[in-house]
């Protein structure tokens, strides 16, 4: 007889402490949420951040290369512009292609490949790119970014005229006297907004990762107390029934009498 009635009140008793139980179970899932999306966030900026030092080196690099190849008309310097440049019209294609508002997923992809971005965070910068290119950075680093493109499209010009000039060997000392001239002045004009743009992707990333840790904290500290206030009525219903069936029990001799 005693076990039953123990069963009985046990039963109860489980049944009353199982929303806590379900309620810290959401609480510790809320917080990894929230962490996850926290990386997620971060896996996306460090992807920027990524194409931004290859994009900038590359910038830096063209230059140099030209500059060199304008010199001593050697072809390896003429590769290796080609290849910086590449990297440049990689990125740029991309970023055109997902500001348009309809492009394809895939081609996206290639071209930040061929840039040399993470394989991981593409698919989150495509994200950024394509949802919040209208955001404070990203649309002060996006605006200098394109600022540089008709600077660097006049590397080229510049470029494939040395080519042609060197493969006829119709080039002049005072020919390529112009053309470095040329070279550094496009290259004054360039490396603001490359320091411009790597600086507003920095703040952009300080700025998102204070916010993101400060959500993350006040949320979880919320859930938290909300869990306290849940566990506080629970418990403090638990005690008054007990209260209740030890004031039946004590006076249980009394009524008997």
């Amino acid at each position: 007889m005693r076990r039953d009635s123990f069963t009985s009140l046990q039963q109860p008793l489980a049944k009353r402490l199982r929303p806590l139980v379900y309620a810290l179970i959401a609480m510790v899932a809320f917080i990894l949420l929230l962490t996850w999306a926290t990386l997620q966030v971060q896996t996306a900026l460090a992807g920027f951040l990524n194409g931004e030092s290859l994009w900038s080196k590359a910038q830096k690099q063209v230059t140099i290369d030209l500059l060199n190849y304008a010199a001593t008309g050697d072809a390896a310097d003429y590769a290796d512009f080609q290849g910086n440049y590449a990297i440049l019209e990689a990125y740029r294609s991309a970023r055109e292609k997902v500001l348009s508002g309809d492009f394809d997923y895939d081609e996206v992809e290639q071209d930040l490949r061929r840039g040399g971005a993470i394989a991981v965070a593409i698919p989150k910068a495509i994200f950024l790119l394509d949802h919040f290119a209208d955001s404070y950075f990203m649309e002060k680093a996006l605006r200098e970014w394109r600022a540089s493109d008709s600077a660097v499209a006049k590397l080229k010009v510049i470029a494939d005229e040395l080519h042609r000039s060197y493969a006829d060997g119709s080039i002049s000392h005072a020919e390529i006297v112009r053309q470095r001239n040329r070279i550094n002045r496009l290259n004054k004009l360039i490396r603001p907004h490359t320091n411009q743009f790597s600086m507003a992707l920095a703040q952009g990333a300080v700025t998102v990762g204070r916010v993101s840790f400060v959500s993350v904290m006040v949320l979880s500290a919320a859930a938290f107390f909300l869990w306290l206030l849940m566990a506080r009525r629970t418990l403090a219903g638990i005690r008054s029934s007990e209260e209740r069936y030890r004031l039946l029990f004590d006076s249980a001799a009394d009524a008997i009498v």
